[in-house]
């Protein structure tokens, strides 16, 4: 700022070069904190160029550092450990709980997980409350539907998804003729409804 200031604007930054310098860095300082007293500014075509991008370059700066520090505190005031799973690869290593016998124990296996067995879900959530383990692997619908239930509990579903598995019903072979068409159209007509929408949000939204 000095260099570009010290011919034209010789009053706010003087040719001597220590006064001239700490006037610029009077600038910069005053800049980057937003305080604006408005005793030093650039005249010259240059100096304003330098104070533009100076002022962007200073904005983000501090408006990333006061993020950075507001989510610090904000985990550290909560007492709370993240541990994100953005990825199925991220269970590796990790201690992941189980029903034992379920698709999650095998999704467990394959990714190299610690894995904690557990003869019920509940059981399984219970070791994750306890912090024996870093996450659950179970089917999402009944992750869902204990959250749903269990609203006072910190816990979060995480996004990863392992594969996407179907639902049925099962029917006794001697009624499934005189059952099965009307109950197929009935699914049909609340899924064009809305129905269904409006059945899981009831139970398993949390």
């Amino acid at each position: 700022m000095w260099l570009a200031e010290r011919r034209r604007n010789t009053e706010q930054f003087p040719k001597d070069y220590w006064n001239g310098v700490g006037n610029g860095m009077w600038f910069a300082l005053v800049t980057l904190t937003t305080v604006g007293y408005g005793d030093r500014a650039p005249i010259a075509k240059t100096g304003r160029i330098i104070a533009g991008v100076w002022m962007v370059i200073t904005m983000v700066t501090v408006s990333s550092l006061t993020a950075g520090i507001a989510t610090s505190l904000t985990l550290s005031l909560s007492d709370q450990t993240v541990l994100q799973f953005s990825a199925p690869e991220d269970i590796e290593n990790s201690r992941i709980a189980v029903v034992r016998g379920s698709t999650g124990e095998k999704w467990a296996q394959r990714y190299d997980a610690r894995i904690s067995q557990t003869r019920t879900l509940v059981e399984a959530i219970n070791l994750l409350k306890l912090k024996e383990v870093d996450g659950v692997i179970f089917d999402a619908p009944a992750l869902q539907y204990y959250l749903h239930t269990n609203p006072q509990e910190n816990l979060k579903l995480s996004p990863v998804s392992f594969a996407s598995e179907s639902y049925g019903f099962m029917i006794s072979p001697d009624r499934s003729s005189s059952l099965i068409e009307d109950f197929n159209i009935r699914i049909l007509e609340m899924q064009e409804s809305g129905k269904i929408r409006e059945i899981e949000s009831q139970w398993l939204s949390y």
